[in-house]
């Protein structure tokens, strides 16, 4: 048996994408620590390597990251509808695509 964590599909790991979000909203490592309940060492760690597997250079950078999550509804094509359906409302105001 394989040692380690599981492969995840994604290029960052579920607790690098939680870091990444935080930067994005601004929070500081105290911040996200707090937040998230970890060390300050594994905000460091978790930020220092969503920076390297991005090919960023610096946390800015990071903040200002265009990407998201696979499975996000913000990942491009995940919830997307087919170029041919129709949307229409549901009973309770839901959209549908038909």
């Amino acid at each position: 048996m394989a040692r380690g964590r599981p492969r995840h599909p994604d290029l960052l790991t579920p607790a690098e994408s939680r870091v990444v979000n935080a930067v994005r909203h601004g929070m500081t490592n105290g911040d996200i620590r707090r937040r998230l309940g970890v060390s300050r060492d594994a905000v460091k760690y978790h930020v220092s390597n969503a920076i390297g597997k991005l090919s960023l250079t610096k946390r800015s950078e990071l903040q200002h990251w265009h990407g998201a999550p696979i499975g996000s509804a913000l990942h491009p094509g995940v919830h997307a509808m087919p170029a041919n359906a129709v949307a229409e409302l549901g009973p309770i105001g839901q959209i549908v695509g038909r």
